[in-house]
C-alpha cells in the first residue's frame, strides 16, 4: 500500500530481493495509519479489497434486551472507544485526515453534556485507551507508521502531555488496568501477555502463552481470570483462562467471537458473535472455570473487529454502550481476477 494504493511487486526467490517495477492494482483501498490494510489474496490469485470513505460512527446507548435509548453527541471518524469506569467519559480513537501531526488521536466525549475535548499529543498514531480505576488516567498506546513499534504513554487527565512508562523497541499495546490499581496488562508483539506494576522503573513480568495472536486481554473484576480473543483454527474465539498463569483455558464462545467484556460483578462475559449478535454467558462460582451456554441480548450493527473495542457496558449490566456504524457510510467490497496478467474485475 502506497497512498490508498494498492501495488504489486514480482520477487526474485533467488536473490531475495524485489525486481522491475511496481504495479499499481486498485486506487482507494481502505488503509490505517498503522499498517493495516484491508485487502487479501487467495493462493489461486483472486484479491479482494475494499474501497470508500473512513466510515463514521456514533456513541449510541441501548438498553439489555436491544431498545435504542439514545444517542451520544454527533459522529465521527471514532474507530474504538474505552468507557470510563464511572461511566461519565468515552476516550475515543479518532482517525483525521492525512496530512495532520498525527492521524490517530484519543479525544474525550462526556455522557452527559456531549462535549468533546479534543487532543494531539503528537507521535504518528495514538490508539488503544485504557482507563485507571479512578478513571483519572489513560494509559495508551503510541505507534510508528508501520505500526512495528509502539510506546506505552501515561496521561493524567486535565494535563497537558503524558508521560512515557514504556518503550522497548518492541509493538506493545495496553489492554487493561487491574481494578485495584496496581498493574496493568498489554500484549507484546501480538502475542505474549505482559503485566507491569505502575510504578517508576518497575519491570516488566510475561505470562500466558505465545502459541497465537491475541488481543482484548481483559481482567475479570476479582484479578484471578482473563478473558481474550485469540485466533487458533483460522478463526477468533473468546477464552477464559486464569491469570497470570493463563491454565485452565475455556473457550467460551461457540462459533466465533471477539471484545469479551466482563460485567461489574464478574458474574457475566459478554462478547459479539460473528453474526454481529451481543452474547452473554454466566459465569458460574467455583475453582474451576464454568460457563453456561452463550445466548443472544440482540443483534447490533457492529463490525466486531479483532483488535477495537466497539462496545461497552454499564456496571448494572443494564445499559450497553454502542459504538454505532452510519448506514449511510457503507463501504464497497471489490474482487480482482487475473491481476498478475491481463487484469479483470
Amino acid at each position: 500500500m502506497r497512498n490508498s494504493i494498492l501495488f504489486a511487486q514480482k520477487w526474485n526467490f533467488q536473490r531475495n530481493q524485489v525486481r522491475d517495477e511496481a504495479v499499481p492494482l486498485a486506487s482507494h483501498v481502505n488503509a490505517f495509519t498503522i499498517g493495516q490494510s484491508a485487502f487479501s489474496v487467495s493462493e489461486n490469485g483472486v484479491l479482494v479489497y475494499r474501497s470508500g470513505a473512513n466510515l463514521e460512527t456514533q456513541l449510541v446507548c441501548y438498553s439489555r434486551d436491544g431498545k435504542r435509548l439514545r444517542n451520544i453527541g454527533g459522529s465521527g471518524a471514532y474507530l474504538q472507544f474505552a468507557l470510563s469506569p464511572d461511566e461519565k467519559t468515552a476516550a475515543l480513537t479518532v482517525s483525521v485526515p492525512p496530512g495532520q501531526v498525527t492521524n490517530l488521536r484519543i479525544w474525550l466525549l462526556r455522557l452527559d453534556t456531549a462535549i468533546i475535548s479534543r487532543y494531539d499529543f503528537g507521535n504518528v498514531a495514538n490508539m488503544d485507551p485504557v482507563w485507571s480505576p479512578d478513571s483519572r488516567h489513560i494509559i495508551f498506546a503510541s505507534l510508528e507508521v508501520n505500526g512495528l513499534k509502539s510506546e506505552l504513554l501515561e496521561w493524567t487527565i486535565g494535563e497537558e502531555r503524558p508521560k512515557l512508562l514504556l518503550a522497548d523497541g518492541r509493538q506493545n499495546n495496553p489492554d487493561d488496568w487491574s481494578s485495584d490499581g496496581q498493574f496493568f496488562l498489554y500484549r507484546r508483539d501480538g502475542r505474549l501477555a505482559m503485566s507491569v506494576p505502575v510504578k517508576q522503573g518497575a519491570k516488566p513480568v510475561a505470562s500466558g502463552d505465545r502459541d497465537f495472536p491475541k488481543d482484548q486481554l481483559h481482567l475479570s473484576p476479582d484479578g484471578t481470570r482473563v478473558a481474550y480473543n485469540a485466533i487458533g483454527a483460522g478463526r477468533p474465539e473468546v477464552l477464559v483462562a486464569a491469570f497470570p498463569s493463563f491454565t485452565g483455558t475455556v473457550q467460551v464462545s461457540a462459533e466465533g467471537g471477539v471484545q469479551p467484556l466482563w460485567a461489574g460483578d464478574g458474574k457475566e462475559l459478554f462478547y459479539l458473535a460473528p453474526d454481529r449478535n451481543l452474547m452473554s454467558v454466566q459465569m458460574r462460582a467455583g475453582t474451576a472455570i464454568d460457563v453456561s451456554a452463550p445466548r443472544a441480548l440482540f443483534r447490533t450493527s457492529l463490525v466486531g473487529a479483532f483488535w477495537a473495542s466497539e462496545y461497552a457496558v454499564s456496571r448494572d449490566r443494564q445499559r450497553i454502550y454502542v459504538l454505532e456504524p452510519l448506514p449511510s457510510q457503507q463501504d464497497s467490497l471489490h474482487i480482482m481476477t487475473r491481476w498478475n496478467g491481463e487484469g479483470g474485475r
